[in-house]
């Protein structure tokens, strides 16, 4: 169906948002454009219309409360920022034909080889939809609810069968953002205005049916625009978020009229202060705002009760009227926001459903809905203290803490990222790297500027009527210096393990074991949760009734012998275990020695630990090896980028590898 042009007066305030940061915000296309009602159509649609019923900063409110700005306004507010970028670079003479030589490459249906003014039109079109669009894939209180809540199966094959190819890298935010894009009404209004669904989902998510044409140096830039270090979404997040919490540094203006263009690295400018000044009020931000001790306890009280939900089917139906343990629905996610969920919650609580949960999930839902004692905060220190506990504490059902882990990874800068050309740099390399020109800035901008309060420490959250019992254990270990690994063993911002993905739909290659030390399990958790956004099939023994009606070493034994391919995690723990005679590591290995004898399987090796210490301790010559196999870097201090190229290389050599058929499952 074609377009219809949609006429406004030229001095009408219909279609204006006056907003707290950008002031007027005109819903219209510029006027040196012709359509001028998709943004209009748009912006009241269901799929935007839902991100009102969002907070954009969720628990931060509840110390700032000017913090309550929707992802609406956020929307709207990056929409605006991509119209100023656009009609920045268009004045730079830098929409250049290499986007256009590119975009026609891989949308030949939409747009033109050249740079023509429909062209030109084309793309300022799919690039105000696409950052209006760019959070409709959001969770309620994502910080907590997206460790939680991922798409079902059958919506993730929706969402391949729609965009015609494989999904498995994706993000479960891609899944739900594509998944709303192609629901048939929203797309049937999209095309209406003859948007392209594909150029919309590249533009959002970076993904192509031929993945390598996505590196192309135009697509690469319009890339950067919607997602890298200065694009339109953090032009206004962070002005925003900064507005209504700790006050303004600098302004968005004056960052854009300081950009000279985007190349496939990223941004150019013309000064390096306002966009310093932007990364230090970012940065601010991060520390004071989003990482706050009173933010993260709530989002940590908010994951312990929806664990403590999903443990129980009974507590997940009485919850949300069903069981939605094996993914949402497309009609699930768009039900769920701010509004809904704590509804939800505060029913569950009014009903007396909470004595079902477990005792730590209803002191967190006490909690949540404003009842419980008093919090205090304290950073714990990381520790290098490995001494061995007899013993695994039961942690008090009032004890919370938080490990940051979810943002570990996290960087606030990248050297290099960012770009300064000027005629004052003419003599020296130019354009120049910003940490090279910043000043005062270079030092921090140079080094590894990350995201988290206090890198590598634990925040503990105690009650200040803190009482004997289990806390005179937790206060010894405090004391002996271990309480840091026990937590960290224990730490609550890891998804959920999944523990067997063989039967799963949707996943497939080799059957994989993964054996391993308990000791080693937040590293093991981590290798999991790789893999099954790899959408492999692998099982582990790991959940307390697997395996019922055997003994643990039956299951051991029976867990290696139904593998078509062993991943062994390697560490001193595991070696340490395996010196046990009459331990089940010991078991698995001995029954791996079998399988390479019999079939040629060999396990393939991770280490947790560096080469000296897992060098000897093992039989890896009764394994397949001659002499100790090569397990690449230590993931003791393991980042989820090293995790995943780790992984990667495993699942090379598994694919590769062959067995004989010959006593291959064996009772």
């Amino acid at each position: 169906m074609a377009y219809t042009e949609i006429r406004f007066d030229h001095h009408s305030n219909l279609f204006t948002i006056y907003d707290a940061v950008h002031k007027t915000i005109d819903l219209r296309y510029p006027t040196r454009l012709t359509r001028v009602g998709t943004i209009v159509s748009l912006h009241n649609s269901p799929m935007v219309e839902r991100l009102r019923r969002i907070k954009q900063l969720g628990y931060a409110s509840h110390s700032y409360p000017a913090a309550d700005h929707s992802r609406y306004a956020h929307a709207l507010g990056t929409m605006h920022m991509m119209r100023m970028i656009l009609t920045r670079l268009d004045n730079e003479g830098q929409i250049t034909a290499e986007i256009f030589k590119d975009l026609h490459k891989c949308f030949p249906d939409t747009f033109y080889q050249r740079k023509t003014a429909e062209n030109v039109e084309k793309l300022y079109r799919h690039m105000l939809v696409s950052a209006l669009l760019q959070d409709i894939g959001e969770l309620p209180y994502a910080q907590a609810t997206s460790l939680i809540f991922r798409p079902s199966e059958n919506l993730r094959e929706e969402v391949k069968n729609s965009v015609g190819f494989e999904v498995k890298g994706w993000s479960d935010k891609d899944i739900f953002t594509a998944a709303s894009i192609h629901d048939e009404p929203h797309a049937k209004l999209l095309q209406s205005m003859e948007i392209d669904l594909s150029v919309l989902v590249f533009l959002i998510t970076g993904y192509l049916a031929n993945q390598e044409l996505s590196q192309l140096g135009g697509l690469r830039q319009l890339r950067h625009m919607i997602d890298g270090v200065v694009d339109a979404d953090r032009l206004d997040y962070v002005f925003r978020d900064a507005y209504h919490t700790v006050g303004e540094l600098g302004a968005p203006n004056s960052v854009v009229e300081s950009l000279l263009y985007y190349d496939e690295i990223g941004p150019v400018f013309s000064e390096p202060g306002p966009v310093s000044d932007f990364l230090v009020l970012r940065a601010r931000l991060w520390t004071t705002v989003y990482s706050s001790p009173q933010n993260r306890f709530r989002i940590l009280l908010l994951i312990t009760l929806l664990k403590g939900i999903i443990e129980d089917r009974e507590c997940t139906e009485n919850l949300f009227g069903r069981d939605f343990r094996n993914g949402l629905s497309l009609r699930d996610f768009q039900a769920l926001d701010d509004i809904s969920l704590i509804e939800h919650i505060t029913r569950f609580y009014n009903e007396g459903a909470k004595d079902r949960l477990r005792k730590r999930a209803q002191n967190a839902l006490d909690l949540l809905v404003g009842y419980g004692p008093e919090y205090q905060s304290f950073w714990l220190p990381s520790s290098s203290n490995l001494t061995q506990i007899k013993q695994e504490p039961v942690l008090p059902d009032d004890l919370f803490f938080d490990t940051y882990s979810n943002y570990q990874d996290h960087s606030l800068y990248k050297p290099g990222a960012i770009r300064v050309k000027s005629e004052r740099y003419r003599y020296l390399k130019n354009p120049i790297t910003l940490e090279e020109c910043c000043g005062a800035f270079s030092p921090t901008l140079k080094g590894s500027w990350s995201a988290l309060p206090m890198p590598g420490n634990i925040l503990l959250f105690i009650p200040k009527n803190a009482k004997s019992g289990s806390w005179n254990q937790i206060f010894q270990l405090l004391k002996e210096g271990v309480l840091y690994n026990v937590l960290k063993k224990n730490d609550p911002l890891l998804p959920t393990i999944h523990s067997d993905t063989r039967n799963e739909k949707g996943f497939e290659g080799k059957s994989i074991f993964i054996s391993f030390a308990w000791s080693d399990v937040i590293l093991v958790k981590t290798i999991a949760d790789a893999l099954r956004r790899k959408r492999r099939r692998y099982y582990l023994l790991y959940d307390p009734y697997q395996g019922l009606g055997d003994d643990t070493g039956s299951n051991s034994i029976n867990s290696v012998n139904q593998a078509e391919a062993v991943l062994v995690i390697v560490s001193t723990n595991y070696i340490n275990r395996y010196a046990d005679p009459n331990g089940n590591i010991r078991k698995e290995v001995i029954e791996m020695t079998k399988r390479y004898s019999q079939n040629g399987l060999k396990p393939v090796f991770l280490s947790a630990d560096n080469y000296e210490e897992i060098k000897n301790g093992l039989p890896y010559e009764d394994l397949g090896y001659h002499g100790i196999p090569y397990v690449g870097k230590p993931l003791e201090d393991y980042s989820i980028s090293m995790i995943e190229q780790a992984v990667d290389e495993v699942l090379k050599i598994i694919d590769l590898t062959s067995i004989s058929k010959t006593n291959k499952k064996r009772k």
